[in-house]
């Protein structure tokens, strides 16, 4: 739990050099992380993350690397790849800031160069990135090195924090919006994420921010018994924009 305090609270950056996150050298890495306020940052084509999210990821500072979350993921990561030798690629997944941490995640893995290629499918994360880490990602897309879907809820708040105005973007990548109101497009699909946060802010909803499987599978909640995604709603998302993504 001591890695997680905070992480929400943060109005803060830390740069995220790819050269700096090929070291395993956690001292080394956090010498060169200082912490700067969103708003002089949020433009740098640096790519930086949220402190708090950086910190719930690589751990407090001081911590010895292997300790960390980030050491364990890159430990475990580097197992199983020992156990799949012609496998040089992994999926990473999490919901709201567990997706934020996933996204992290996937670039940290193809910075340090543990894995080849990276697919990454996030749920309702909020953005607590900025421009450069925004630009960064694409560019691993073009590169064919991540393909990436980020799943959210029309009626779900949390991924349109934090705030534009202090610097906050999400990452590159396509975007998949579940609409269960609107009968007529209960999905929507954007082959840029940024496309599909334009509309209204959505008031806070605690059901909107849970309920990504219910509604792909077709289910609906005693609350709201007819809403839903219809199992037979066309799947938007085009088969090349992530692999092996299905409907069901």
């Amino acid at each position: 739990m001591q890695d997680w305090i905070h992480t929400d609270a943060s109005l803060h950056f830390v740069q995220m050099q790819p050269e700096l996150l090929a070291a395993a050298d956690a001292a080394k890495l956090a010498a060169r992380q200082r912490p700067s306020l969103m708003p002089l940052l949020g433009d740098s084509s640096i790519p930086c993350v949220s402190c708090g999210l950086w910190h719930a990821y690589a751990g407090n500072p001081g911590r010895a690397f292997h300790e960390s979350p980030r050491g364990r993921v890159r430990a475990a990561v580097e197992r199983l790849l020992e156990c799949n030798p012609g496998s040089r690629t992994v999926v990473v997944t999490g919901h709201s800031l567990g997706g934020a941490l996933a996204t992290l995640c996937a670039f940290d893995l193809l910075a340090a160069g543990s894995v080849m290629h990276v697919t990454l499918v996030s749920f309702a994360a909020p953005r607590v990135f900025n421009v450069g880490f925004r630009d960064a990602t694409r560019a691993l897309i073009e590169a064919g090195k991540l393909d990436s879907l980020r799943v959210t809820n029309s009626e779900d708040i949390i991924p349109r924090l934090g705030a534009r105005v202090l610097g906050n973007f999400p990452p590159a990548g396509p975007s998949l919006i579940l609409d269960p109101t609107n009968a007529d497009a209960p999905l929507r699909y954007y082959q840029e994420v940024e496309k599909a946060d334009k509309a209204p802010l959505p008031l806070p909803d605690p059901a909107a921010h849970t309920m990504h499987a219910t509604y792909l599978s077709g289910t609906a909640t005693p609350r709201r018994p007819s809403v839903t995604v219809p199992i037979t709603a066309n799947w938007p998302v085009p088969p090349h924009s992530i692999r092996n993504a299905k409907p069901r």
